[in-house]
């Protein structure tokens, strides 16, 4: 079991450190109350300098807007161009997104997103914008690529073996 802790600001990274918080996911500063957005490249560079040395696990939040997580072809361009600067960065191991379409993930474009963090050694991780569907087709997101979920909703993903249950 690790803990893991949502941060916007690198100035949180310290005291985290000390209570033994092993994965961290990269957000915006004061973006946590629309459920996070893309942090900016200064932020991921700091949280990465402050966590080198540590045994840790490092992913950055793609999203490009607070709200729901259909994205219209603006805001997935503005996505890719993202990814592009994110994917180089060493210290970084996963990317956190998710998108949605008709009342399902949105398979083209998180393909498309998986395609190029696997080519960059980076995992895809779905954010908990995945409980906003009823159902998931978890085989769905085998084929992508998806190795974490991080849901509210645990039950959903029974059969899918990279989940993280989140709190409150």
């Amino acid at each position: 079991m690790f803990l893991e802790a949502c941060i916007s600001s690198p100035s949180t990274i310290p005291s985290l450190i000390a209570q033994n918080v092993t994965h961290y996911e990269i957000c915006a500063s004061s973006s946590l109350a629309v459920g996070g957005t893309t942090p900016s490249p200064g932020v991921v560079h700091h949280c990465i300098k402050l966590l080198s040395g540590h045994d840790t696990h490092v992913t950055v939040l793609l999203r490009p807007r607070g709200g729901n997580f259909i994205y219209n072809d603006f805001e997935k361009e503005t996505i890719l161009l993202e990814l592009d600067w994110i994917l180089p960065i060493s210290g970084v191991h996963s990317i956190s997104i998710c998108a949605l379409q008709n009342g399902e993930v949105d398979a083209e474009f998180l393909s498309c997103v998986a395609s190029r963090c696997k080519g960059s050694g980076k995992t895809i991780t779905v954010n908990r914008g995945i409980d906003e569907l009823a159902v998931v087709d978890t085989h769905t997101l085998t084929a992508i690529g998806v190795g974490r979920v991080l849901t509210s909703n645990p039950e959903q993903f029974a059969a899918f073996e990279g989940v993280v249950t989140l709190g409150g």
